[in-house]
This record gives structure tokens, sequence and C-alpha cells, in this order.
């Protein structure tokens, strides 16, 4: 894959691939690299099984040495791949364990995981539409981030050759969907744009108290409210499987952030925008509230709140309609589950597994009395999932 993208492919011009094919293929001893937080974790495991291994070969030892003199430098990421880019003579390689060793299957070690890009072509990056004329002053002098862990694996070592090498001359976007592993350490720059994240070299930007990264709120609004087409999760009657919800509980979610990051603007109309959107095309008819049920209504309630400061009283009226709405469907919706796994017979309800879904119901429960607890909007409500909770650990009580 890839030697695939050093090529060109229809209309994409080759991504800026520095590694040469000796330098990405497989058993290489580049299928992962070795961070010194990592070094001193194989020298550890080798010490605990020195019994049965033998005693740690020298060369780690001496590798552990080496790399105390630049492990907390932070090192420009161009200079780190480097050091795994190098001819087959490169010599700071180890052995994980005594087969490796036996087979020379080799690891190679870098010398520090801590990383920055200096950024030297601003007007490139504006130009070329990565950031906007009106956030240029915002653009850091340079990135920073570390690996965050013991190995930096071939996917994740291609991911930061592109980075070091694009010269900002395109966007770079992951799937938002990724996961932490995928992103090489480098969330602290992201932007949330619908469903992907850009790179973008700022640390300024709109959040939200639903996800670590930032948001491009106007990029993404125009994305939700006039762009996406969801394909029919809203129309009456469509069954909706199992493996087709599952992705729904993120959607969810970066809608809410949106909605979140614009509330913290002052845009509260665009929020409650992209609330009423949430609520519209995911709705709880095709796919069941999740965890994010909690979290809707709050936003739905702090909306209302700001909507009133602001004289929009009708406004702030349907955030309040549709949070009650929500927050009764919930309730009733973890009262039926509480009520059906404590009817069961009791070889069954101690299984592992049903006993985990009962009390991951009970802590939702709790959890959405401590977040709607936080501004004490709706106190009928908090006192109607207090009283349930409270009815629900009786129940789970009685039943043990």
């Amino acid at each position: 894959y890839v030697e695939q993208m050093t090529r060109r492919a229809y209309d994409s011009d080759p991504l800026p691939i520095s590694f040469t094919y000796e330098g990405y293929r497989d058993g290489n001893g580049r299928d992962a690299v070795c961070t010194p937080e990592g070094l001193d974790n194989l020298v550890f495991n080798w010490k605990m099984n020195e019994g049965s291994w033998g005693p740690v070969p020298q060369r780690l030892l001496d590798m552990q040495e080496k790399v105390k003199e630049t492990r907390e430098k932070r090192m420009d990421i161009r200079e780190v791949l480097k050091f795994i880019n190098m001819d087959e003579g490169y010599d700071n390689y180890i052995w994980s364990s005594p087969a490796e060793m036996e087979h020379d299957r080799r690891m190679y070690v870098i010398p520090t995981d801590k990383f920055m890009l200096p950024i030297e072509d601003k007007d490139a990056i504006v130009e070329n539409g990565i950031v906007s004329e009106d956030m240029r002053d915002n653009i850091v002098d340079r990135m920073e981030w570390g690996a965050g862990g013991s190995f930096i694996y071939r996917a994740q070592l291609t991911i930061l050759d592109i980075v070091a090498h694009h010269n900002w001359e395109r966007p770079i976007y992951f799937a938002a969907t990724g996961g932490q592993s995928a992103y090489a350490g480098l969330t602290n720059y992201f932007f949330l744009e619908g469903l992907i994240f850009q790179i973008k070299p700022l640390t300024t930007g709109p959040k939200s108290r639903y996800m670590r990264e930032k948001i491009d709120t106007d990029r993404m609004y125009q994305l939700v409210m006039e762009e996406f087409d969801w394909g029919g999760l809203n129309k009456p009657g469509i069954n909706v499987d199992y493996y087709t919800r599952r992705p729904v509980v993120n959607f969810r979610r970066y809608y809410l952030a949106l909605s979140d990051a614009l509330l913290q603007e002052g845009e509260t109309t665009r929020a409650k925008d992209v609330l009423d959107k949430l609520m519209e095309e995911f709705p709880s008819s095709a796919v069941p509230l999740d965890v994010n049920a909690t979290y809707i209504m709050d936003a739905y309630l702090k909306t209302a709140r700001s909507l009133e400061e602001n004289g929009e009283s009708q406004l702030a009226d349907e955030c309040r309609n549709a949070a009650n709405a929500i927050g009764e469907e919930y309730l009733i919706m973890q009262q039926q589950n509480i009520e059906y796994y404590t009817s069961m017979r009791p070889d069954l309800f101690l299984d592992a597994t049903v006993m985990a879904q009962t009390e991951q119901t009970n802590n939702m429960l709790h959890s959405t009395v401590e977040t709607l607890a936080e501004d004490s909007i709706n106190v009928d409500m908090i006192n109607r999932y207090q009283e349930a909770a409270n009815a629900s650990e009786e129940k789970i009580y009685t039943k043990l």
C-alpha cells in the first residue's frame, strides 16, 4: 500500500514519502521502531526473564546509555526519520528477545520520542487554503508533539513521513473514526470538518466539551446543514441494523460537538439549528437514543438559556420542549432496561454480561443526574432521574 502511494493515481500526485522501498518493505526491522521509553521496557523485560533468556545483551544496555543524551531533546521529525531511512549499515538496532536475536531480526531505535516540525512558509499555508487569511497570525512557528508510546509502527511512520515532507502543498485529512493509534500523536493540530480531521498548524480554535480536537465551525456548519445527505435514516419504516446503528453514535457526537462549539462562540441560533438537524437526521425512531442522549438534552437546555438571555423566548421554548422529550424518552428506556434485567432468573441475572449491562444502565441514570445538576437548569427532570436511579439500585440489590 505504501508503495502504491509513491506513484501517481489518476489525478492525484504521488504522496511525499521519503522512505525508499528498503525503508518500508516487510521484515526490514522497521515494521515498528523503538522509542527510548520502549527501549527501557525491553531492557526491563529482558532482566525479568534472565533466568530463561540469559543476560541482557550488551547492545541493549549500550543503546539505552546512548539515548540518554537525546531522549529529552525535541528533534525535527525530518531528522528523526533519517535515523530509520538509512542503509543497512545503520547501527542503531537492537533485538527484542532471544528468538529475535537468534534470527537477527532487528528493531531500530530512534533517539527521542519528542518531535517538532518548523513552519517555514506561512504564506504558502494561507495561499493553499490550509489556514484562512484571518487565522494567519495564529499559525505556530513550529508544531510539537510526541510519540506517546513505546513503539511507532509502520503506518504511523508513513503518516509522519508525509506530514514531514508535504510542505503544506496539499491538505492532510484523517478519518474521524480512525482512533488515537492512527493519528500518530498529532491530535493537538486536528480540526474537525464533518467526519474528518484536517491537520492545521494552529493551537487555537473553537473547541467543544465533547471532543479533545478543535472544530472548524464555519466549514462544518456548512457541511452539516447544507451538504451532508444521509440517505434516509429518517424515513418512516426504515430498518436500521446493528452495524448501521453503531457509527450513528459517533455522528451524533460530532453534531453535538459542533453545536457546543457554536454556543461557546455565541452563535446560539446556529447551535440550535445543529441540534435540531441532529434529531432530524438520526431520529430515535430509527436509531434508539444512546450515551449521547444526556449530553444532547443538556445542550438543548444550555442553548435555551442562552437564547432566553438574547430575548429569543420562542426558540428557547422549542429547545426546552426538545430537551424534555429526549429526557422523557431516555428515562423510560433506561427504566425498561432495568426492569428487564432484574426480571431474569437469578442464574441469568448473575451472568457477567448481564451484570455489566445492568451496571451500565444504572450508571447512565446517575451520570444523567450529575450532568443536569451542573447547571440546575431543569430541577424536575433531575429529580425524576434521581428517583429512577434510586429505584434502580434498590431493584438490583434486592435481586442480588
